[in-house]
């Protein structure tokens, strides 16, 4: 069999696939199908998205299509119809020549005396005219169907914010903070600013104020930053040969709870300090702003730091 008379069979066989998978094809058209498909890797591919699209129509959509929407496909439906062949029948004109009504073909005389049987009209598949309006249907109820469970959930956030708040923002460890502060250090990203008084601009993703840590008496030298996922990184370089690197985060976002770190008190101030990974942290808490640190300093150094920077 050549390519073109495959192309060909499985483009007679597209318009079936369809009607296959209704159970509206007659006994011989099935069977046609069903011998095409154990053959033809590409049509039991349309056939397995067919199958999958109204699998996911139906978990997606849960609801029935409006009722003005389902009058009008049955008047659509109606009028095709009217205008063509009833679903399932052959029209007369439809049939080929060598299956033309009896009436308009003159009989030889070998053919008066056998008995004529009548042939029974073959049940042929719904056509595309028929396809297409229900597709659009089913098109359009998919995107009702999202418009409602999108006001639907607008609708209990509004009506619960407390609820909605808590699902929304999920709250990670500080242990996980100082991972990624740690990273950060190690492998420094670049700043996107470097004007310490600019630092405002992070303030709407951070949810705190960002300022500039009040570093100037311990020789801090601030080099620049950029914002992270959950935090502002701002970079300093400590007596001209330490790298210091800070994240300024929300506690409302960042539970302080830690569980590696050691948890001290310096006169009223409570400190988290520890060793990740060869270098030391230190975070604590001030007005609402949290703040963490890592560098290659000692603890009672870095938890100085972090104390200045949350002064």
């Amino acid at each position: 069999m050549s390519a073109a008379r495959d192309a060909a069979e499985c483009q007679r066989m597209g318009r079936w696939l369809t009607a296959h998978l209704d159970d509206e094809l007659d006994a011989v058209h099935t069977l046609e199908v069903e011998e095409h498909l154990e053959t033809c890797a590409d049509c039991q591919e349309v056939l397995a998205t067919l199958r999958a699209t109204r699998v996911s129509l139906r978990q997606v959509v849960p609801m029935r299509a409006p009722l003005g929407l389902q009058e009008r496909i049955g008047e659509s439906l109606a009028v095709e119809r009217k205008d063509g062949a009833p679903l399932g029948e052959a029209s007369e004109s439809s049939l080929p020549e060598e299956q033309a009504p009896a009436s308009q073909v003159e009989p030889s005389a070998s053919v008066r005396a056998a008995p004529v049987r009548p042939r029974r009209a073959q049940r042929e598949p719904i056509g595309l005219r028929y396809v297409v309006p229900l597709a659009a249907a089913a098109t359009v109820a998919l995107v009702v169907g999202a418009i409602q469970l999108q006001q639907q959930q607008e609708s209990t956030a509004k009506d619960s914010p407390r609820e909605a708040t808590s699902a929304s923002m999920q709250v990670s460890s500080l242990d996980s903070l100082i991972d990624e502060l740690v990273a950060q250090h190690v492998h420094p990203p670049p700043p996107e600013t470097t004007d310490p008084d600019g630092l405002e601009r992070f303030d709407p993703y951070v949810g705190v104020r960002v300022r500039r840590p009040k570093f100037d008496r311990l020789d801090a030298h601030y080099v620049g930053a950029r914002m992270q996922q959950r935090a502002a990184l701002l970079q300093y370089v400590v007596r001209n040969r330490h790298r210091l690197t800070v994240y300024v985060f929300d506690p409302k976002k960042v539970s302080m709870k830690a569980n590696r770190l050691e948890s001290r008190q310096i006169g009223k101030r409570q400190v988290y300090v520890g060793n990740v990974r060869g270098y030391s942290v230190a975070a604590s808490e001030r007005n609402g702003i949290g703040w963490a640190l890592a560098s290659d300093l000692n603890d009672a150094e870095s938890a100085e730091l972090v104390l200045a920077a949350a002064r």
